[in-house]
């Protein structure tokens, strides 16, 4: 007892700022701040905690509060900005340790403050330079992983796909409604007749042009800084097949003429992965022969940074993105062609639908999760008809709605098994799952993470199953229940009138609910089955 006491004391002159960021920073960044703020106030840690969500940043840091801090907790699966902070008060952990381990995580920012006062001698409120030689006793970063750096694949492609989910749902959202003004219009007039129609999908076409250029736009920034945003741009626009580019290089004539005026070569979102990796890389490249030529440190010299960088990358990654789009183009149609073999299939089809919803049901937001979703996104694309089907992305929703409506569901049908605060937290966590939100489920998760996200996995797993199974789609990535007007039957025609056209659209709407509800009646079947009440009991 005297031992805990002792820990407290020493914790609560420990003061700590934290970052928290998730991939699409909409649900996970405050599941983790709220995870942090409520460890810190266990153990009496003044805590301040900067939520860098997917539309702006939340309780910045002033330079006062940085010098004054002991530590800088850094919780995010994708990259943060650190130039600001002192590396050696830089404490790197992945988002998911400290939604569900944060006793361990506050273990471990405890030991590094007290590492840091004996090497650097210092106390909570002044911080001195350490000696040379004490610098290599302290790791900088943690986790192998720091800013501005090639070799975080999955934290890079994460930065650039968090920043085209605005375009993907805004102009998703547009073109169906378009689509829901022309109903029982047949053919390629569909969303080009009835006022306003054509002004929407107008709109929302053009949003979802600048989808691929903004991908590689920012994982070459993610990789490279600001000097990466030029040559990633115009290696998406490549990838993307804006231009009669094709038409107008060597290749043509190499060719024999085999890019007409009607050859789109476009690659889409692996062009635009690719070409993002090779603008950063680019850049980085000319960087470093720059620093090798001259001898001088890139900044010193705007000459470097508003000329020759741009400059030099631009063409460079301009030269080889018309090269290597060629192969990915052929590869994206192959890949496209054989989705929709798949889809053709029903037991293929199934299985590849229970395999979405395990992993949107296993870890609720971690990367497995945002995998999924990353691959439902692919199935939007309204430039490209080929992968304009919308089937893996309602696949996708449909399993990540189900972890919170099915804890819900569990809490409501067996109340005497759960606690007062779970009771009150239902109604909040059924609506959260309703939005597609599904870190909601994360609270009741890390107190028995062995036996309920097996069924949050199998709930996920039965509802994307059947919706697959029904081919089921959807054209935009977010939203929930206010996107579910836009469900519909991949394998549905216009009907023959607004009327019929309107009924099979209603039961796909329908018909989408009712799986959704079914894979939370399962969730909630196996939670009360598996669990133990006092397990379920423990304070959130």
């Amino acid at each position: 007892m005297k031992q805990n006491k002792q820990k407290k004391s020493n914790s609560s002159k420990i003061n700590l700022l934290a970052i928290s960021k998730c991939p699409v920073g909409i649900a996970s960044s405050y599941a983790a701040a709220a995870a942090i703020k409520a460890e810190a106030k266990k153990r009496g840690i003044a805590v301040k905690v900067e939520i860098q969500g997917i539309s702006s940043k939340q309780n910045k840091f002033s330079q006062a509060e940085i010098k004054k801090s002991d530590l800088i907790l850094i919780t995010a699966d994708i990259q943060v900005d650190t130039s600001k902070f002192p590396p050696e008060k830089c404490f790197f952990t992945p988002l998911q340790k400290v939604i569900y381990q944060p006793q361990k995580v506050f273990d471990e920012v405890e030991e590094r403050v007290s590492k840091l006062r004996k090497i650097k001698k210092i106390s909570a409120s002044k911080i001195e330079e350490p000696e040379e030689g004490q610098k290599e006793e302290l790791p900088l970063v943690e986790n192998g992983w720091n800013t501005l750096k090639l070799s975080s694949f999955k934290e890079n492609v994460y930065e650039g796909v968090r920043r085209i989910i605005p375009l993907i749902v805004g102009g998703g959202i547009l073109i169906s409604l378009a689509f829901l003004i022309d109903i029982g219009i047949e053919g390629p007039k569909l969303g080009e007749t009835r006022p306003p129609a054509p002004w929407l999908k107008s709109i929302g076409t053009l949003a979802f042009s600048m989808v691929v250029p903004v991908l590689s736009a920012f994982i070459s920034m993610s990789i490279a800084g600001t000097n990466g945003l030029a040559s990633g741009l115009v290696a998406g626009l490549i990838a993307n097949g804006n231009g009669d580019i094709y038409q107008k290089s060597m290749l043509n004539k190499i060719f024999r003429g085999l890019f007409s005026q009607n050859t789109t070569v476009q690659s889409g979102f692996l062009g635009g992965i690719a070409g993002g990796y090779l603008a950063g890389a680019s850049v980085l490249f000319i960087d470093w022969v720059s620093r090798k030529i001259f001898k001088k440190e890139k900044k010193e010299n705007a000459f470097f940074t508003m000329l020759i960088i741009p400059s030099l990358s631009i063409l460079l990654v301009g030269t080889l993105m018309i090269i290597i789009n060629i192969p990915l183009w052929l590869l994206a149609e192959a890949i496209g062609r054989g989705l929709i073999t798949i889809y053709s299939n029903k037991l293929a089809s199934v299985l590849v639908g229970v395999i979405i919803g395990l992993m949107m049901g296993f870890d609720l937001g971690g990367p497995i999760n945002k995998i999924a979703y990353t691959l439902g996104i692919t199935s939007i694309n309204p430039v490209d008809p080929i992968y304009d089907h919308g089937v893996l992305m309602a696949s996708v929703m449909a399993g990540g709605m189900v972890p919170p409506i099915g804890l819900a569901l569990a809490i409501w049908l067996k109340k005497k098994k759960w606690s007062n605060e779970d009771l009150a937290l239902a109604p909040t966590t059924f609506f959260l799952g309703g939005l597609f939100i599904s870190e909601a489920a994360i609270p009741f998760a890390v107190r028995s993470p062995k036996k309920i996200i097996p069924a949050t996995m199998l709930g996920g797993g039965l509802a994307s199953g059947l919706s697959m199974l029904l081919k089921l789609s959807l054209k935009v990535p977010h939203g929930g229940i206010f996107v579910f007007p836009l469900v519909d039957f991949l394998w549905r025609t216009s009907g023959t009138s607004v009327i019929q056209t309107l009924t099979l659209k209603l039961i796909a709407i329908g018909t989408y609910g009712l799986i959704i509800l079914l894979g939370g009646l399962l969730t909630a079947i196996l939670c009360n089955y598996w669990i133990d009440p006092e397990e379920m009991k423990k304070k959130i």
